[in-house]
């Protein structure tokens, strides 16, 4: 049996209107998220599905770490991370990788951002 669906529309998520801004307890890191949701309305409601995102982190407004999924862009459809110069992590095989990894809900990145980088602690 075929599931009926109806309208659907796609909607950007913007944090802090894309400018990145400053985390507490730890002021020398920056985030910014922006995600798009492609909203379906189906039999029993509206049902939001997330269909690309950009969440960034920055150390004093170099790249830290970005986790990127855009299944629109065919050389790199999958969600993966790339590690930035200021990580220092000295291999130069990393700069500009996209390493792959699974998909990533906002929230997991924002626990990330508190529960190993140390963010929201004051």
């Amino acid at each position: 049996m075929s599931e009926r669906r109806g309208k659907s529309s796609i909607h950007d998520v913007i944090v802090n209107r894309l400018d990145p801004f400053r985390l507490t307890g730890r002021p020398d890191l920056e985030f910014r998220a922006v995600s798009s949701v492609n909203v379906i309305q189906e039999s029993g409601g509206w049902e939001p599905l997330v269909i690309r995102y950009s969440y960034e982190v920055a150390s004093r407004g170099v790249e830290l770490v970005a986790f990127h999924w855009h299944p629109m862009v065919v050389a790199v459809p999958y969600p993966h991370l790339h590690v930035g110069p200021a990580a220092a992590v000295g291999n130069r095989e990393f700069a500009g990788s996209h390493l792959p990894t699974g998909f990533l809900e906002l929230s997991w990145v924002v626990r990330f951002l508190v529960e190993e980088l140390g963010a929201g602690r004051r």
